[in-house]
């Protein structure tokens, strides 16, 4: 996980609507895909990051973001990808 290899590392998959009835609307489903990653791998953007410049920041957040919904479809909830309606990607 520290060196943030999201293809081999540790995924946490919460299906929020198993814990709490009604967390979705109607025939919807709320989940959060989570790994955790050390500061190394992101440490090359913080200058432009603190500059302004997100772009490359954000082309890895969706491209790790892509990785761990390819493995919770594969493991776990077949078809996925084709049924996500709102995505959000977080970082600390």
């Amino acid at each position: 996980m520290l060196k943030a290899d999201v293809e081999n590392g540790g995924v946490f998959v919460t299906l929020y609507d198993n814990i709490y009835d009604g967390y979705s609307p109607a025939g919807k489903n709320t989940i959060n895909i989570m790994t955790l990653q050390g500061y190394d791998h992101w440490e090359r953007f913080a200058k432009d990051y603190h500059a302004g410049e997100k772009r490359e920041y954000r082309k890895e957040k969706e491209r790790i973001a892509e990785v761990l919904i390819r493995r919770a479809e594969r493991v776990l909830l077949p078809g996925l990808s084709s049924a996500i309606e709102v995505k959000e990607i977080g970082t600390p």
